[in-house]
C-alpha cells in the first residue's frame, strides 16, 4: 500500500487518490500508472466503468481499507547480550500494532532476521528478552473513521530491574513438591536471577534447583532437593593397606613399622614396605650411594590356627615375591640391605623353614634353612635394577616332600616334614639379627595345595587359597549417595527481574 511522508505535519500517511486522478483508459501493470495507454489494450481498465472501490482483477485493490502503513527503526546495538523491556510509545492515528526484532549477531543487511520476539497489539501482557540488537516495527491500520497516520515513534531499551526476597517454609507456597512457584510481591516481565538456600540439617543438605524460566520467564518456580544417603554401601574409592584377600586372617601381629608404599610394586597397585629406606638426596630414588635405614626388624605374622590340615600329608604351598634394596658399593657392584632370612615357616612342633640371604662380591645368595640345615638355592645373583629385582620365591610340599624355589631354581630340602598339621604361623620381612636390612614384599599367598607355576600375573583367590597378603586397595564402608529427592524446607529466595510490560489500550508498550 503505498504512503509517503508528508513534511508539512511532518507525519507519515497512507497515499490518497480521488477517483478522478485515474482518468479513462490508464494502463496499470507491473506496479505503476501509464497515461499514454491507449484505449483498447488488453492490459487496459476503463476506470470509468467502475462505479466503487473494490477488489478488482489482475491485483487491483481498493485504496484505504488494505494492508497498515509501517515505521521501522535502525537496528539499536546495546554493545552486549543482555536482558531489557523493549518500550515503544507511538503518536499516530488509528490502530497500533507495535513488533520487536532481537538477534544476538547481525550480518549486512539493513533488517534483523526472524519473526518478532514480541507483538504488541493492546492490552497484553509481554515479557522482557535478552539479545544485543533489536529493531521496531511499527504498524498502524486504518480505523473505522479515520485513514491510518504515524506522527511520532520513541523507543527505550530499558535495563532497570527489581528485586525482592522470599523466606519461607517451601511447603507453604504454591505447586507442588516437585516445582514450587515462589509468592511475588512484585510483577515481572523476565527473572534474571533466582537463587538461594535452604536450611541444612545434619542429616540433609538441601539445594535449590530453578525451573526453566523460558517457559515461565516472569515466575519464579524452583525444587528444592535433597541428597539420601546409604551408609553401608563399600565405596569404590578404597584405600592402601596391608589386607588378606582371602579374608581368613587378620594382620595385626606386627613388629616395627611395616606399610604398604605405590612407589614401587610387583602388582598394582602397592606392596609392602619392611624398614623405611631414605632416597639418594642426589637422585631422589631409593637406591644410590649413601642410602640409610632408619627402622629395623619390621615384620607381620599370620596365625594358621584357624587353618588345620587334614592330615600330616597334606600338600602346600608358601610364596610371594621380594625385592631388597641396594646401594652402590662401586659404579658396577651394588651392596644390598639384605635380611638374615625374609620369611619362616614355623610350626607349633618346632619344625621350620626359612629363606636367607648373604653376599659376596656384591652379589646376593639365597638359601633355604630347614630345621638348622642350609641349602644353597640361587647363587651370586645380581640385579639388573640397581635398586633391585622383583624375585619370586616359594616353600611348597607335595606327597611329603618338601621343595624351596628361588626364582626358577627348586631344591629338595627334605622328605619328613609335617608342618601344617600342628598349628603355627608364618613370619615374613625384616627377619633374623644381622645389619638393619631395606625390603619389599608382594603378594604372599599360603595355598592348601602343592603349586609348581611361575606365576605371571597378580594371585587370585581360587579355592584353594587359605591367605593372600597384600599390599592392595581394602574397600571401606562409607557414606554414599544413592539417590536425590525432592523436599520441602525452610528457603532463603532472592529473586532479581525486569519490571513487569504491557500493551495499552493505544498499543504502546509500557511500563506495567
Amino acid at each position: 500500500m503505498a504512503q509517503y511522508f508528508d513534511p508539512t505535519t511532518g507525519t507519515i500517511k497512507r497515499q490518497v487518490y480521488e477517483w478522478d486522478d485515474f482518468g479513462v483508459g490508464l494502463y496499470v501493470a507491473d506496479g505503476y500508472v501509464d497515461a499514454n495507454y491507449v484505449e483498447g489494450s488488453v492490459s487496459g481498465i476503463d476506470w470509468d466503468s467502475w462505479t466503487d472501490w473494490e477488489t478488482g482483477t489482475g491485483g487491483f485493490y481498493t485504496i484505504g481499507a488494505g494492508d497498515p502503513i509501517t515505521f521501522k527503526s535502525d537496528i539499536k546495538d546495546l554493545g552486549r547480550i543482555t536482558d531489557v523491556n523493549p518500550l515503544c510509545t507511538v503518536d499516530a492515528v488509528g490502530v497500533v500494532n507495535v513488533k520487536v526484532f532481537a538477534a544476538n549477531t547481525i550480518d549486512s543487511s539493513s533488517d534483523l532476521p526472524g519473526d518478532p520476539v514480541i507483538t504488541g497489539g493492546t492490552e497484553s501482557t509481554l515479557y522482557g528478552v535478552r539479545a544485543r540488537y533489536f529493531q521496531y516495527l511499527v504498524e498502524v491500520s486504518d480505523d473505522s473513521d479515520q485513514i491510518a497516520q504515524i506522527k511520532a515513534v520513541t523507543t527505550d531499551l530499558n535495563a532497570t530491574t527489581q528485586q525482592e526476597f522470599v523466606i519461607g517454609d517451601s511447603g507453604t507456597h504454591d505447586g507442588t513438591q516437585a516445582e514450587r512457584l515462589a509468592p511475588l510481591e512484585l510483577n515481572y516481565s523476565k527473572l534474571i536471577h533466582l537463587g538461594g538456600n535452604a536450611r541444612q540439617t545434619l542429616e540433609d543438605a538441601p539445594f535449590i534447583t530453578v525451573g526453566d524460566l523460558t517457559v515461565s520467564p516472569a515466575e519464579a518456580r524452583y525444587t528444592v532437593h535433597k541428597v539420601q544417603r546409604d551408609v553401608a554401601v563399600e565405596d569404590s574409592s578404597t584405600v592402601i593397606g596391608i589386607t588378606d584377600q582371602a579374608q581368613n586372617q587378620t594382620i595385626n601381629l606386627q613388629t616395627g613399622h611395616p606399610q604398604t608404599t605405590t612407589r614401587t610394586y610387583k602388582w598394582s597397585p602397592a606392596s609392602i614396605e619392611f624398614n623405611v629406606v631414605n632416597a639418594d638426596p642426589g637422585t631422589g630414588l631409593f637406591y644410590g650411594r649413601g642410602i640409610t635405614v632408619t627402622d629395623t626388624d619390621d615384620s607381620i605374622r599370620f596365625s594358621t590356627t584357624d587353618i588345620t590340615e587334614p592330615s600330616t600329608s597334606q600338600d602346600y604351598t608358601l610364596e610371594g615375591w621380594v625385592k631388597i634394596a641396594a646401594e652402590l658399593a662401586t659404579d658396577t657392584d651394588p651392596q644390598y640391605q639384605h635380611p638374615s632370612y625374609f620369611v619362616e615357616l614355623y610350626a607349633n612342633s618346632g619344625e621350620y623353614i626359612r629363606l636367607s640371604t648373604s653376599t659376596v662380591l656384591g652379589k646376593l645368595n639365597f638359601a633355604a634353612n630347614y630345621n638348622g640345615t642350609t641349602t644353597t638355592i640361587y647363587s651370586n645373583y645380581g640385579a639388573t635394577n640397581p635398586e633391585g629385582d622383583w624375585i619370586y620365591w616359594r616353600i611348597r610340599r607335595e606327597s611329603g616332600t618338601v621343595y624351596a624355589n628361588i626364582i626358577s631354581t627348586e631344591t629338595q630340602l627334605g622328605t619328613s616334614n609335617t608342618w601344617g598339621y600342628n598349628s603355627g604361623h608364618v613370619n615374613a620381612g625384616d627377619l633374623g639379627s644381622n645389619d638393619p636390612a631395606a625390603l619389599y614384599m608382594d603378594d604372599i599367598r599360603w595355598s592348601e595345595t602343592s603349586r609348581t607355576a611361575t606365576p605371571t600375573a597378580p594371585f587370585t583367590v581360587d579355592a584353594n587359597t587359605l591367605v593372600l597378603v597384600t599390599g592392595a586397595l581394602v574397600s571401606t564402608s562409607t557414606i554414599a549417595v544413592t539417590d536425590v529427592v525432592t523436599t520441602d524446607a525452610d528457603v532463603n529466595l532472592q529473586i532479581v527481574g525486569l519490571p513487569a510490560i504491557r500493551s495499552d489500550e493505544d498499543g504502546n508498550i509500557v511500563l506495567a
